[in-house]
């Protein structure tokens, strides 16, 4: 999307001032301005949305799991960013059965590399898992970074759930 006061550049969060309108505040740009407590507008100035895997999917349960190159790429763009970042979010296609992850589970393993690189840590212990109605969310901690792994935030998690992560993340701040 152009946008006259920036010329030169596309911003993808511009999107989402076309977007929420129509979802009234539930798209995950809208959710996450609600988390974060900013307008939309203000989103892109004080966080950053990646996806880990750069396959198009229609809905998140089609998505593919991100190649091993991109995993290795965001974990050195994530460690760089622990400088001076808090919080990593990540959201979508998080595994739950009672483990962190397992052999097979290729979004596991990426969470959990991307995880311990924003940590800066080697290995994850279960972390604390919080359960909200039937949503759940996963706290891992280390030194003044802290990781959360939460529902997608586009898939209507309720109030109560987007309370819980907006308050984790202000603690976080």
């Amino acid at each position: 999307m152009r946008d006259d006061r920036w010329p030169c550049h596309r911003y993808p969060i511009r999107w989402a001032l076309l977007l929420d309108p129509v979802r009234r505040g539930r798209s995950t740009w809208g959710i996450l301005a609600n988390i974060l407590g900013v307008s939309l507008l203000e989103l892109d100035d004080c966080c950053y949305q990646v996806d880990r895997s750069a396959a198009p999917a229609s809905t998140s349960p089609e998505g593919q799991a991100p190649e091993d190159r991109r995993v290795e790429f965001l974990a050195t763009l994530l460690a760089t960013m622990r400088k001076t970042a808090r919080v990593l979010l990540i959201h979508g296609n998080v595994r739950w059965r009672g483990t962190v992850l397992t052999p097979s589970d290729r979004w596991g393993q990426a969470n959990y590399r991307l995880t311990t690189a924003f940590l800066g840590t080697d290995h994850l212990d279960e972390g604390d898992e919080l359960q909200i109605g039937r949503q759940r969310l996963r706290i891992f901690r280390s030194g003044c970074q802290t990781a959360l792994w939460t529902w997608a935030p586009g898939a209507r998690p309720n109030k109560a759930y987007i309370s819980q992560v907006k308050e984790l993340v202000s603690e976080s701040l």
